[in-house]
């Protein structure tokens, strides 16, 4: 008897990377509002370590990133033929030593959020991810984080930063939410 074996990929993650070309003028307008985006921070007392600070809950505007934001997820729909939904953004700075630990963007299966995004805005690492399953090839995975890159990701997946304790050079984030919906054109 032969057996002929047929390998599924079964729930696979689908992730997506663009590039934002207004990430200067972005990143321009974050440092800007650093001490906002600072005092908003602390007000909110939601800090992972002592040089990281972020608007997670309490967003401090940027013109810039919600002028761009909508003509890179408009390539994401004409690429893949899904809806989006913007839903929610805030800014992330990482001084020396800084880390956030390991976390996901959604509460459970039903809520509304069911993709994330991370727009790099300078050089100082990409993002550490997580398989959610202990039978992946892969345990874990990482983006590169060069500033302009977007990377969009399920909420589910757990993902983390450490920077390098040695590296002096602050790493500036914006990250969001999307609800993604229908079906990708393949």
């Amino acid at each position: 008897m032969n057996a002929q074996l047929t390998e599924i990929g079964l729930f696979p993650a689908k992730c997506f990377l663009l590039n934002v070309s207004e990430h200067e003028q972005i990143l321009k307008e974050c440092l800007e509002n650093r001490e906002r985006i600072k005092k908003a921070s602390k007000a909110a007392e939601r800090t992972w370590h002592e040089n990281h600070f972020s608007d997670y809950s309490n967003t401090v505007e940027n013109k810039a990133f919600e002028e761009a934001i909508p003509k890179a997820l408009v390539t994401l729909h004409n690429s893949t033929g899904l809806g989006v939904g913007f839903t929610e953004y805030w800014t992330a700075f990482y001084g020396k030593g800084a880390m956030h630990e390991p976390h996901v963007h959604n509460v459970s299966v039903f809520d509304k959020v069911n993709y994330s995004g991370v727009l790099y805005l300078t050089e100082g690492g990409g993002t550490t991810f997580f398989s959610p399953h202990s039978m992946s090839d892969n345990a874990s995975s990482s983006t590169e984080g060069r500033p302009g890159d977007l990377f969009i990701f399920p909420a589910s997946l757990p993902h983390t930063f450490h920077k390098r304790g040695d590296s002096i050079e602050e790493r500036v984030v914006m990250s969001f939410n999307l609800h993604l919906y229908g079906e990708i054109n393949d």
